[in-house]
Formats: structure tokens, sequence, C-alpha cells
């Protein structure tokens, strides 16, 4: 476990991050951590008084809903929310799509922070706000990827499990990416196709990424007018987004 100044914390997190995979037994905590099990105890006894776990009565620990409680606050107080929310309204109805989501990507990690679906949406969008975006396989985790800091990519590439031939291929579709200003298609959703582009705040600092769903009937001669409309809209909230602060 990597060293910290509060490795209480770190024990915390850590157990969480199994948690979100699946519930475990104590025991199972124990050998995944590689935690003392006094420690572990210690760390699950406390997180069950704060409500962020509960125990089933098989024993097992699960997620619970003070975390929930959190993540709901979090989305609540991204403070450009409403202000993306209507102008993604707008864009539906212009682009005639299915849905649009707005993503960061945060200490190598992409996180979908605002959903709007079409008031007729006609296809199953499997996504959650507040939930992680794959990076290696979306639109808009490639997106970020391609925009972000060097910083953050290098902090998903150190965990990330690409290596040899598939990194190389990787950095190479990233680089496409950058050179072109949008992504394209998305292995998630295989019943739409998605085109994504970045945003930025003023003095040209990446934001996060915009990205549009259309169903199967959107072909590749609308592909470019769709980019084109797509990429003036970012323009435009770039400059209301610098306005408005």
């Amino acid at each position: 476990m990597e060293k910290s100044r509060v490795p209480a914390l770190n024990r915390c997190l850590a157990i969480l991050e199994l948690l979100k995979e699946r519930p475990l037994f104590i025991s199972e905590a124990v050998t995944k951590t590689n935690m003392p099990r006094s420690t572990v105890y210690v760390v699950v006894e406390e997180m069950l008084k704060q409500g962020l776990i509960r125990q089933s009565r098989d024993g097992r620990l699960h997620l619970w809903m003070r975390l929930v409680d959190f993540g709901y606050s979090a989305l609540n107080s991204f403070e450009y929310r409403d202000f993306l929310s209507s102008h993604f309204e707008g864009l539906i109805k212009m682009l005639d799509c299915q849905a649009v989501h707005f993503g960061v990507v945060d200490k190598g990690t992409g996180y979908y922070v605002l959903k709007k679906l079409a008031p007729n949406c006609a296809i199953d969008v499997p996504t959650v706000e507040g939930g992680q975006i794959d990076l290696v396989h979306s639109a808009m985790g490639r997106c970020l990827l391609a925009f972000t800091t060097d910083a953050t990519r290098d902090a998903f590439f150190a965990k990330a499990n690409l290596e040899g031939a598939a990194f190389d291929d990787f950095t190479v579709k990233l680089q496409s990416i950058r050179n072109r200003g949008f992504a394209t298609d998305n292995e998630d959703f295989t019943k739409s196709r998605v085109i994504a582009v970045p945003l930025y705040m003023k003095d040209s600092e990446f934001f996060g990424t915009i990205e549009v769903i259309f169903d199967k009937e959107f072909d590749d001669e609308k592909l470019k007018d769709a980019v084109d409309v797509l990429t003036r809209c970012a323009r435009n909230l770039t400059i209301l987004i610098t306005t408005k602060e």
C-alpha cells in the first residue's frame, strides 16, 4: 500500500475500493489488502459505526448508504451542473441525438459528471452520474486521455494494463484524436454512434469532454456536420464559462 501521512485513511479507502467490486468477508479483505488482521478489524469496526459499510447476516461487508449521500452531494456541488444541463437540452434538440454526457478525468480515473437524455430516447444508455468511465474503450474516455495533462495521462498509464504493442497502439490512437480534435464510436454502446469533443476553460485549460450519442441510423455522411456543430458548441461554452467567471 502506498505510504501516506494519514495511513488510517488509506486503509479505509483500500477496503472501500475492494467492496466496490463485490461484497467481501473480513478474511478476504485481510488477504487482498495485506494488512494485519487486527488492523482490518479496527478499520472495519469504525467504518461500520460511521455508516460507510454494512455487514449482512452471512458476515459479508457491503458499501452502504452514507457513501450514496456523499456521492449525491458531490454531483450536486459541481458548480457548472445547471449551466451545462440547460445547454445540453438545446444541444439534444439541435443534433436530434439520444443523449449527452459530460465527463472529467481526475488522477488517472474518468467519471461521468452529467447525463442528459432526450425526452424520446429510444436506446439504452447504461451510464450513471458519478460512475467511472472506461478510458480505453469509450469515445469519452479516449477523448479525455487525449486532451488532458501529461501528468494525468501518466497517472492513468501507471495503473493501466497496457504494455508493449498494446501501449504503442493506444498512444497512436490518442495522438490521432488530438490531431483531428474529436473521438468517435464507442465499444460500450454497440447500438449507437458516439462523438466526443474536449471542453476548455479560459486560457486553454482542459476542463472535460462532451459526448453525444446517436442511434445506429446516424450514418457517416452526417458525422462531419455533427462534429462541426458539437465543436462550435464546445467553443461557445468555453466563452460563456469564461464570461461567467
